[in-house]
């Protein structure tokens, strides 16, 4: 037993080292693991008064957000006479107002949930008069206010208002009993970046079976994305990046065993692994809390297990598995129908080599339709408190309902793409700025495997059609379903919709590689500057 584990190690040594390495660096600045966890509602006629200890010098108030649904406005008043509350009143909670002591009315913008707002004020004060929302309930979860030299202000004490005038105040301690997570600087360690507005805030809310907020993908990413929150009881960066960053780690798993089905030789398969491991758009896009990793690694291991069937005609598993990911695809988004394409025309070209066609038929219905139907209904019907969906009918309406999202949008983005711009990611898209601008996080490739991979696939479409190589022609297949659709849809687009096709980009390199088998120095030189190309690279995807 001892030495067949020894040997399933050493056949893997080069995989294991990989993985090891990259979940290192894909788990380090992932993000803060602990935040605020306490929060207030307020509604829209209701606001909050901090009152400080004194007349202070106020140079900043740190606010962090809990739900939100989305972007929206606040106000903030400075109390403008330099006197402050006495003594006693301010020991004995007897705080009390006039709404003329508050002058100077200004909005700012909040981003949206779960994140840091900065309010500059520098200015003397005794009291902060903050209007969450004036349209809908809004979560606050912590409170910092900061003095001269962004020394934090100890002994602040908040009071909730309601009503147009202030009349008496409650004391609340939801918005100052976790002073120890309040930053001095908001980052992408801190607060929400994104789409994790969208993504990570309904994750929230399915942890805690909560109504959810976004509806126009459906609900398995989210599902998954929800799964260590609800474990660990924590609503922080790293817990709603935390799966997947995990699904990214799998993916570069998957890819190796995908190029070993494909090619038949480890080397291949090690190139693959080294490849994707250095891929930036790979790496960037699986560790911000969306769901497009989900998406991603469903779509590969589908083909994975399409590839062992066709390599296997007779193991049926394979097949089935190969229609359960597919099914867990479009859980996730709709876009993972594109997979299934390809995997048709996989199975179809090679439904020559099986015993009783008509049955396999069947059987693809059977794995293919109504499982992932299944599967699609399930995600939907198994959450009703955040779905909102407690029948078949229901899970209809919100499929309607996502698809006239989908198809009436065409809200202009600055960062949209057009399709045939992915494989050079021509147009990134950028995922976070600090508030000085120096820092940022961007969406792009590894520009070293971006232009390699086209000139491979250039090579794969000689071999394919000069050739009828196999291995080019499935590749193309793969890649082709995954890209092409997009060329048929009107709505903005972004280089993130390139992920899934990206990773057969990279299985056209190793096989690129195959047809030039003497060249080591090409592989060498391939490995060598797409290594250098990342470490390049690297702060601006991770935004240290």
């Amino acid at each position: 037993m001892k030495k067949r584990f020894l040997s399933w190690i050493k056949e893997r040594l080069f995989l294991i080292i990989i993985v090891f390495l990259y979940s290192i660096l894909a788990f380090v600045n992932l993000g803060d693991f602990n935040a605020p966890q306490t929060f207030e509602i307020f509604k829209p006629n209701e606001k909050f008064l901090i009152a400080l200890p004194g007349e202070i010098n106020v140079s900043d108030v740190m606010l962090y957000t809990g739900t939100t649904k989305n972007d929206f406005k606040s106000y903030y008043q400075i109390k403008n006479h330099i006197n402050c509350f006495c003594e006693s009143c301010f020991n004995n909670d007897l705080i009390s107002a006039d709404e003329e002591d508050f002058t100077n009315k200004k909005h700012f913008a909040v981003g949206g949930p779960f994140q840091w707002v900065r309010l500059k004020i520098d200015k003397a004060t005794s009291a902060i008069m903050i209007t969450p929302s004036k349209e809908r309930d809004i979560a606050y979860g912590e409170v910092g206010v900061f003095g001269e030299n962004s020394q934090k202000i100890e002994g602040i004490k908040i009071f909730k208002i309601s009503g147009d005038e202030i009349v008496e105040t409650t004391k609340i301690s939801t918005l100052n009993d976790e002073g120890e997570f309040v930053p001095t600087e908001i980052t992408a360690m801190n607060s929400m970046i994104f789409d994790e507005l969208c993504f990570g805030q309904t994750a929230y809310q399915y942890a805690n079976k909560l109504e959810g907020y976004e509806t126009v993908h459906p609900p398995l990413g989210k599902i998954l994305q929800a799964v260590p929150i609800y474990i660990t009881g924590k609503m922080s960066p790293f817990t709603w990046r935390f799966m997947g960053t995990v699904a990214g780690i799998i993916i570069v798993i998957v890819v190796y065993y995908l190029a070993l089905e494909i090619f038949k030789k480890k080397y291949f398969a090690n190139i693959a692994v080294a490849l994707i491991s250095l891929s930036s758009l790979h790496f960037i896009q699986t560790r911000v809390g969306t769901v497009d990793s989900h998406l991603c690694l469903f779509t590969v291991l589908s083909f994975l297990f399409m590839f062992k069937f066709i390599n296997n005609p007779k193991k049926m598993k394979f097949f089935a598995l190969s229609g359960l990911f597919f099914g867990c695809a479009i859980s996730v988004k709709w876009s993972g129908a594109f997979g299934g394409i390809g995997l048709a025309i996989l199975f179809f070209a090679n439904l020559k080599k099986l015993d009783k066609i008509w049955l396999w038929i069947l059987k693809g219905v059977l794995f293919f339709i109504f499982l992932p139907l299944t599967i699609y209904c399930t995600s939907y019907l198994a959450f009703p408190e955040t779905t909102q969906a407690e029948s078949l009918e229901n899970v209809y309406e919100q499929s309607v309902h996502l698809f006239e999202y989908h198809s009436g949008e065409n809200t202009p983005h600055s960062a949209s793409s057009p399709w045939f711009t992915w494989p050079i990611s021509l147009v990134g898209f950028p995922f976070y700025a600090s508030e000085d601008g120096t820092k940022t996080i961007g969406l792009f490739e590894n520009y070293v495997i971006a232009y390699t991979s086209v000139i491979a696939l250039v090579v794969s479409i000689y071999y394919a059609i000069k050739k009828h190589d196999k291995v080019s022609i499935q590749i193309l297949i793969a890649y082709l379903s995954l890209l092409l659709p997009y060329a048929f849809i009107s709505r903005p687009m972004f280089l993130y919709h390139y992920l899934p096709a990206s990773i057969f980009g990279i299985l056209a390199i190793a096989n690129m590689i195959r047809k030039f088998p003497e060249s080591k120095f090409l592989v060498r030189l391939i490995i060598a500057s797409a290594l250098i190309s990342f470490i390049v690279l690297y702060p601006k995807m991770t935004g240290i």
